[in-house]
């Protein structure tokens, strides 16, 4: 089956999910390869790709391979699934490594390069509750993240990426507060748009000032601002949660 991508997504970025693809179904066996998905900024969020942004790709097989996985550039962000597990665990207890039954909808929502995508159809199957319980393990995840990332060296990355998780930590703090997941509100948006929708939402005013704040810094952001702001969300989180 053909790659289905986004008409936004570049010409090289095509050749790209399509060299992927065809090295992943001619070094595995038809038998062991369900589907191979592609999401993320290179997908969904264009205004947020930068030079630092890989592709992230999720293979799911049918079976346990008998191969290990072919090498590929440190930009590619590869995930591997077993169908075998999710049909004996569940997707009441789904894990895409650390991350819990929220990811259902993420890969739900991703573009098929190959075969089919199975979480259109677990997606329908997933207690809502479920998903919104899940939330709260994914902000507390994204915090630990955020807080790791914030003690690293000085780098231009390191302050790429605390922009990054620091939004993330907010984007799932108002999903969890609304009881709704729908990624797409945030799809194609800068990050000042982000704001806005969270705005509108009553998210609180600690976590908007910071987010506010960041994107006018040119400077590194202050080690001292970031942990106040981790504190902040989950006080807003385990008062949700209560």
């Amino acid at each position: 089956m053909g790659a289905i991508i986004s008409q936004k997504t570049s010409k090289t970025e095509k050749e790209l999910f399509r060299g992927v693809k065809d090295r992943l179904i001619n070094h595995f066996s038809p038998g062991e390869l369900m589907s191979i998905l592609a999401y993320g900024n290179r997908i969904n969020n264009r205004e947020l790709v930068d030079r630092h942004s890989d592709y992230d790709i999720t293979i799911i097989f049918k079976n346990y391979p008998s191969k290990n996985l072919p090498s590929f550039p440190a930009e590619i962000n590869i995930t591997t699934l077993f169908w075998p597990d999710i049909e004996l665990c569940g997707v009441k207890n789904f894990r895409l490594y650390n991350h819990g039954e929220f990811y259902v909808i993420i890969l739900s929502e991703a573009k098929t390069l190959y075969g089919i995508n199975p979480f259109k159809k677990l997606k329908k199957n997933l207690p809502q509750h479920n998903i919104v319980n899940s939330l709260k393990e994914q902000v507390l995840l994204h915090c630990s993240k955020l807080a790791a990332i914030t003690l690293e060296p000085e780098s231009l990355i390191k302050q790429r990426n605390i922009r990054k998780y620091s939004f993330r930590v907010a984007q799932n703090l108002y999903f969890f507060k609304t009881k709704k997941v729908n990624c797409k509100e945030f799809y194609n948006k800068p990050y000042r748009d982000w704001i806005s929708i969270l705005e509108k939402n009553n998210i609180a005013k600690s976590v908007i000032n910071y987010l506010k704040n960041i994107l006018k810094i040119r400077k590194s952001i202050e080690n001292i601002d970031v942990f106040k702001y981790i504190y902040s969300v989950k006080k807003e989180l385990f008062k949700i949660y209560e």
